[in-house]
């Protein structure tokens, strides 16, 4: 999982590479562990996908994006201008 552009002042593109067809769900947390945002969930084929998460009313912070695919979890930090 990556995320580009980081940091980020509109819009920021989450890819998520899977082995193989997986149920996916993808969060945007803050610092504080409070769930902001769900970007996606459903079912992805094996792979490389990009999903964009945008943002209009945040304020410039540190923020986490979670990908949860089956079984796995991963996370990348996504830094707001």
């Amino acid at each position: 999982v990556s995320a580009f552009p980081n940091p980020a002042s509109e819009f920021a593109n989450i890819n998520i590479y899977l082995t193989k067809d997986a149920t996916v769900t993808v969060n945007i947390y803050n610092t504080n562990g409070q769930l902001l945002a769900n970007v996606y969930q459903g079912q992805l084929q094996a792979g490389t996908t990009t999903l964009q998460w945008t943002f209009n009313q945040l304020k410039p912070d540190l923020y986490i994006c979670k990908v949860i695919a089956n079984s796995l979890v991963q996370v990348v930090k996504i830094v707001v201008k």
